[in-house]
């Protein structure tokens, strides 16, 4: 059998198949190493709050809770407090790993590691962890692998992939060039968390501004899939699930309408339960990249960058 490891922004996951390829395994931890972002070059927008759009502390630690550093500038720091869940989330999966004899394993990091000065420290204690080596993922790479899975898994083979994590989105286009950019939900969900009464107009505004930067809000998205706990979350409450099913969500088409709709909802189901805090500002992200892209509708993926290294690695 073999084996993929993400540490990434918002989770930390395992995914187990055998040597057909059949999951044999699935796990998540939410362990979150980015609690937020305030994005340096964002200024503020006219008749927004100005707090919404402070410039001068980054915050990365863990979700839960509030033992978390910040560093000014542009560099950012991930305390061992804040790395610590990651960790119990890594010895747990050793475990499994172990009970199911699997010595085949791969692992990344993304988001937030590629930021951190100290991101490489932090992936040696967790190689250790893990007994294999857990590598730092390029952006263009982590983009390209999981919309690969995405497109292979849905049949849209020329859709445009909205990849969005906790700290960053990963673009893909077409011609599978990738534009990362730090619109995640946590990092969009800090940075607004002043704005109560205009919430969704400035999410929405930032995230234009954003891709206007990178004059990519003109490149061909018809059709899109969207990936991430955001889009998957709000795939099962339209689905109305009790628990998630990850068969039921994959390929199930949203509409900006629809995903506006569910952004204000709350629901017992557990999914939603654990990105409360998160829920509204990637939905609203993925609204504005959509209202950007003149995308009235999207596709859901539930398969990304696990399937897409396994997938690779065959």
């Amino acid at each position: 059998m073999r084996a993929a490891v993400e540490l990434g922004s918002s989770s930390t996951r395992l995914m187990v198949v055998d040597e057909e390829g059949t999951i044999r395994t699935r796990m998540e931890a939410r362990t979150a190493v980015a609690k937020g972002m305030v994005a340096n070059r964002y200024q503020p927008i006219a008749g927004t709050s100005t707090r919404a759009c402070e410039a001068e502390r980054t915050w990365i630690g863990r979700r839960v809770g509030e033992n978390v550093v910040s560093k000014t500038d542009r560099t950012y720091r991930i305390v061992s407090e804040g790395f610590e869940p990651t960790l119990d989330a890594l010895r747990h999966f050793r475990a499994k790993l172990q009970a199911e004899d699997v010595a085949d394993v791969q692992a990344v990091a993304t988001g937030a590691f590629r930021e951190a000065c100290n991101g490489n420290e932090l992936l040696m204690q967790a190689s250790e962890v893990l007994r294999c080596e857990v590598r730092l993922m390029p952006y263009e790479e982590e983009g390209r692998t999981a919309a690969f899975a995405a497109r292979k898994s849905t049949g849209l083979k020329t859709a445009t992939v909205a990849d969005l994590g906790g700290w960053t989105c990963e673009l893909v286009d077409l011609h599978n060039q990738v534009h990362s950019m730090p619109i995640g939900c946590i990092a969009m969900s800090h940075l607004l968390k002043h704005e109560t009464n205009n919430m969704k107009d400035t999410c929405i505004e930032i995230v234009r501004k954003e891709l206007q930067q990178r004059c990519i809000e003109h490149i061909h998205s018809h059709p899109m899939l969207i990936l991430g706990g955001t889009a998957t979350s709000i795939a099962a409450m339209h689905l109305q699930l009790p628990k998630y099913d990850s068969s039921r969500v994959n390929k199930i088409t949203l509409s900006r309408e629809t995903i506006a709709d569910l952004s204000i909802k709350e629901t017992k189901a557990d999914y939603w339960v654990e990105r409360r805090d998160t829920m509204k500002a990637g939905a609203y992200t993925l609204m504005g990249i959509m209202s950007t892209l003149d995308v009235e509708e999207a596709t859901v993926s539930d398969v990304d960058l696990l399937e897409g290294l396994l997938l690779l690695d065959k």
